[in-house]
């Protein structure tokens, strides 16, 4: 590199034959990357050696998977990985376990990705995809005490069985992206802290979903806007299922479920919804219905929640008779459903499984 050249001029033109085909079009895909220090002429108040300690980033460019792989194994913490072509791994499942940033660069990349290290890992600006067959399998899945931000990714698993796009075990951050699978979307496990920002989450069955034999308390979610949607015609077809233990909050975002699902059905744990819209056979489901129920804590200061059945629909089961807490209350928003559930919310209570507390006093649903 020319170390006095003191300025840099890109251009390009259109070839000379080219007509009016291109008249309208957009030239995507090219990424310049530059790592700079200040000149010693340049002082700040005190000197000029403010900036002699400045690292440059290393960038590596790869764009095969032999090359993808070695540069994952060499890597070193602050070290971007960058793809220039799309890889094809469809059979490999690799890691990220140190601070890198593995930037897509546009481009496609076919495989599984871990992320397991201590240190935040990013992963940026591509597409991931998928094809594994096994159950359980996901495209991105940030392991145990893991950390992991996700920006301006497509993520995709193309997996019939019950696979997910995305399994976070650890801690994550997810924005402006998007993630599609046949099956589950967003998978949230044991003491998970996620928050998912402006993303668009589309499954065949929820699009995001949690369990209750592998979640504890202290899990922590946060949606704060995006689309959820699922496409599916059964119960499990849920914008958000939340069986796990833990709290979940949502700020804003569009959550649609299936045609027999719910925008959000809560059997376990604490939920807290302050806007947002939600949509499916009921708004809202809460249900104790089965033994793994112990907990349920539903508190809404707004948003607004439609059903073709009802706007809010609690149950009760001989079969959640584990379930020791039933709070529900709604200090705010809109519930609507069909026919005689317009302003009231559906109920079928067990008698031997405790009554919901149920209180509202700021929204337009009316006790039953």
């Amino acid at each position: 590199v020319d170390k006095e050249l003191s300025s840099l001029t890109i251009s390009g033109h259109m070839r000379e034959s080219a007509g009016n085909e291109y008249q309208g079009l957009a030239l995507n895909g090219i990424y310049i990357t530059v790592a700079a220090t200040q000149d010693t002429v340049e002082h700040d108040s005190n000197d000029n050696n403010y900036d002699q300690n400045a690292d440059y980033e290393n960038i590596v460019f790869v764009s095969k998977p032999s090359e993808l792989e070695e540069a994952i194994n060499t890597a070193q913490s602050g070290d971007i990985i960058s793809l220039t072509q799309d890889v094809d791994m469809s059979e490999e499942t690799f890691e990220l376990s140190k601070a890198v940033t593995l930037d897509l660069g546009g481009k496609t990349l076919t495989g599984t990705v871990n992320v397991t290290g201590s240190d935040m890992a990013m992963i940026r600006n591509g597409t991931i995809v998928s094809n594994k067959s096994e159950s359980a399998n996901s495209a991105v899945c940030v392991k145990t005490n893991a950390f992991a931000t996700l920006e301006s990714v497509n993520i995709e698993a193309n997996s019939d069985s019950k696979a997910y796009a995305v399994a976070v075990y650890g801690n994550c951050f997810i924005k402006n992206s998007t993630v599609k699978s046949n099956t589950y979307g967003f998978a949230c496990y044991w003491s998970s802290k996620v928050t998912v920002e402006n993303t668009n989450v589309t499954a065949g069955g929820h699009a995001i979903s949690t369990a209750a034999a592998f979640s504890n308390p202290d899990m922590m979610i946060t949606i704060k806007g995006g689309t959820y949607a699922s496409s599916g015609s059964e119960w499990d077809s849920c914008a958000v299922y939340w069986a796990g233990h833990g709290t979940l909050k949502v700020e804003d975002g569009t959550f649609t479920g299936g045609s027999n699902g719910a925008g959000i059905y809560q059997k376990n744990g604490t939920v807290h919804i302050s806007g947002g819209s939600f949509s499916a056979k009921d708004g809202a489901k809460l249900g104790a219905e089965s033994k793994d129920s112990t907990e349920i804590s539903f508190n809404v200061t707004g948003g607004t929640f439609t059903g073709t059945r009802a706007g809010l629909y609690y149950k009760t089961t001989a079969n959640g008779s584990n379930c020791k807490q039933f709070d529900i209350t709604i200090t705010g928003g809109t519930f609507a459903g069909e026919g005689e559930y317009k302003n009231a919310p559906k109920v079928e209570l067990d008698q031997s499984v405790i009554k919901p507390g149920v209180k509202i006093t700021g929204s337009n649903l009316s006790e039953q």
